[in-house]
């Protein structure tokens, strides 16, 4: 039997590789689009992306989180949930796209906001078609690092071909939802050759009620998520101006970026603490506190490192231009451990559990704390008072859903995050009495620490390693 750490640590590895590949080509694509259309037609662009997003939500509804779990667990019929997965989520795209577009031609806007609305919306359908839900609960991450990287070289090359001005942003959309729909057509074709033999007598359109209620609870929790993760570019949109907008989703790029991979070390552990629960609490406990001894020796560093290169960042991706979105980056990348504890929490812990309604709850009042912060902070502090609203909410949902968890499981946070701690902050300390620029600052930084981390944590490294190695 193949040892769960050396699976792991092959698809992270795959998931690695082709998000830094595809999230590469993606961000290049935005630095180029940033550039070209100036910073209030790239706010106009984020403000019309932060509604799409929602709409994604609706037609997906969670389907795809538990649809991955259920594969994981019942690999005998991967056939049976994914078609009908498809084919409601296709539904669902058609329905919502209709309703959106009438919405917007009742609404006082332009023809350019409204055609650059109606574009931004067709890509629910290339996201209703994507198939990486499907090859996550396969275990086939490969596919998903090749399809990452594939819509990330068609956009790049199709953005750099045909965005040559300010006036050309209205076609962005266009350029994103040909790249996407591309890409789910080729590894949906893929799936069903070499994987997946689908029949007429695996459609059950009656079950598809079944599907949509036990994934709504879900759903509605990423719903809200996004909420306290994004609302704020629209709340921005609406009290401020398009060049605030810009400035917030410049660091937020950056941010978003960093957060990628931590999304996907999260990705690669949900099929196997799934399996972990269903071995018991113990299997699950002592799995989880690994796992976010090893996340926060990773991430605290990491954060030092960005508030150190924050400036040289900003400059070198966005231009001097953009240079007030510096202390936006550092306060957003403060949040990189809440976001790393809420993720634990939330889809490592009560998804997993069938706690389904508690991690609701959570992010529900999560997503109506970031509303009324943002209410407030705006006003007064602008973009960067959105970046404070997301940080604070973020720590309320850490809060509530840290309640729920001690009912299910143990994870004792201070004992796997003390290491990190003790050693970045005198690090830290020590490096800034000399004048260094900020590269060898945080290139000394990482040193210092890499050094000390294999000083007090080799045991637990190598025993990792070993374990990864060997195989068993």
């Amino acid at each position: 039997m193949t040892n769960i750490t050396k699976k792991m640590a092959k698809n992270f590895s795959w998931l690695s590789a082709g998000d830094i590949v595809g999230r590469g080509l993606n961000f290049f694509a935005m630095i180029y689009i940033a550039r070209v259309i100036g910073v209030a037609a790239f706010g106009l662009f984020n403000f019309a992306f932060a509604f799409f997003v929602y709409l994604e939500l609706i037609v997906d509804s969670g389907l795809t989180i538990l649809g991955t779990r259920d594969i994981a667990s019942k690999k005998s019929h991967p056939e049976v949930i994914s078609i009908n997965i498809f084919l409601l989520r296709l539904s669902a795209a058609f329905f919502v796209f209709i309703v959106s577009t009438v919405i917007l031609y009742l609404l006082p806007l332009t023809f350019t906001i409204r055609m650059l609305f109606v574009m931004t919306f067709l890509s629910i359908f290339y996201r209703a078609l994507n198939s990486d839900w499907v090859f996550a609960g396969l275990e086939k991450m490969e596919f998903i690092a090749f399809s990452k990287i594939l819509f990330g070289t068609l956009f790049l090359g199709m953005v750099i071909l045909f965005i040559k001005s300010p006036e050309g942003f209205v076609f962005i959309p266009v350029l994103y939802f040909l790249s996407g729909m591309l890409t789910s057509l080729v590894f949906l074709v893929l799936l069903f050759s070499r994987f997946i033999a689908v029949r007429f007598k695996h459609l059950e359109p009656s079950n598809w009620w079944k599907y949509f209620l036990d994934a709504v609870p879900v759903g509605a929790s990423l719903i809200l998520v996004q909420i306290y993760h994004n609302l704020d570019t629209i709340m921005l949109g609406f009290m401020s101006d398009p060049e605030a907008v810009g400035y917030y989703n410049a660091a937020y790029k950056l941010f978003s970026a960093i957060v990628g991979f931590l999304l996907l070390w999260q990705a690669t552990a949900f099929p196997v603490v799934s399996g972990k629960f269903v071995q018991g609490r113990v299997a699950a406990e002592d799995f989880l506190n690994k796992y976010i001894k090893l996340t926060f020796l990773a991430l605290v560093p990491l954060i030092f490192m960005v508030i150190i290169l924050s400036s040289a960042m900003v400059h070198l991706f966005f231009g001097s231009s953009y240079a007030p979105s510096v202390f936006a980056l550092q306060i957003l990348i403060s949040s990189l451990i809440l976001v790393a504890l809420s993720g634990l929490y939330g889809h490592l812990v009560l998804i997993p559990s069938g706690m389904n309604m508690e991690f609701l709850w959570a992010v529900g009042f999560g997503a109506f704390v970031n509303i009324i912060l943002n209410s407030f902070f705006i006003p007064y502090w602008d973009f960067v008072g959105a970046a404070f609203a997301t940080i604070l909410s973020e720590a309320v949902v850490v809060v509530i859903l840290f309640y729920f968890v001690c009912r299910v499981i143990k994870i004792n946070i201070v004992k796997n995050a003390f290491s990190s701690v003790l050693i970045s902050i005198p690090v830290f300390c020590v490096i800034s009495f000399f004048n260094l620029p900020s590269v060898g600052f945080a290139l000394l930084f990482l040193c210092l620490y890499l050094a000390v981390v294999w000083v007090l944590e080799r045991n637990f490294i190598i025993n990792f390693y070993g374990k990864i190695r060997a195989g068993g």
